[in-house]
């Protein structure tokens, strides 16, 4: 669908990112809706990670994967605010990442 956008980050885990867009009030998920009750990674993640050279998260693909839904009430300010908050999350995640 058009209003659905995946990113894969490699070597942050999905779960920490979205507790801290959570933080934010940024609603996004780490699995599709369909497999959100569950535990796996996602077929289609893996898949398309599979095919880049070398893959980016190297079997862990669904990891780093969050996704985003956007609505009609979506605005350029929301995705500017979304933007933002990554530039502050992202290296914070990156340097507990250090200590593990």
């Amino acid at each position: 669908l058009p209003n659905i956008v995946n990113i894969s980050i490699p070597n942050i885990e999905s779960e920490m990112l979205v507790l801290e867009l959570d933080a934010r009030g940024i609603a996004v998920s780490s699995r599709s809706a369909c497999r959100s009750s569950d535990g796996g990674e996602s077929h289609v993640i893996k898949a398309l990670d599979s095919t880049l050279r070398p893959p980016l998260n190297k079997g862990r693909a669904g990891r780093g994967s969050i996704r985003f839904s956007l609505g009609r009430a979506t605005t350029k300010s929301d995705i500017d605010y979304l933007l933002k908050s990554l530039r502050a999350i992202l290296p914070k995640l990156t340097r507990q990442k250090m200590w593990y």
